[in-house]
C-alpha cells in the first residue's frame, strides 16, 4: 500500500490474497501509478484465487500473508 523512491525509480509494494485473519476477505491494493501494468494480470490471478483456492501463477511476491 506504498511505494519507496529508489534512485529515480518507484517501488510499488502490492498485496494481493485473502487476510489471514478472516477467512474469505480478500486484498488487491497498493497499485499506485503501476495500476495499468498490474491490475488486469493481478485482478485476474486474484479471481482465480477466489474461484479456486489458488492463483494459476506464482503470487508470492504480492501475497499479503
Amino acid at each position: 500500500m506504498s511505494c519507496l523512491v529508489l534512485g529515480g525509480f518507484i517501488l510499488v509494494f502490492v498485496v494481493a490474497g485473502e487476510d489471514p485473519r478472516l477467512h474469505g476477505l480478500y486484498h488487491n491494493c497498493g497499485y499506485n501509478a503501476a495500476g495499468t501494468m498490474l491490475g488486469g494480470g493481478c485482478g485476474d490471478q486474484l479471481a482465480q484465487w477466489i474461484v479456486h483456492g489458488r492463483p494459476d501463477l506464482h503470487m508470492f511476491d504480492y501475497d499479503i500473508r
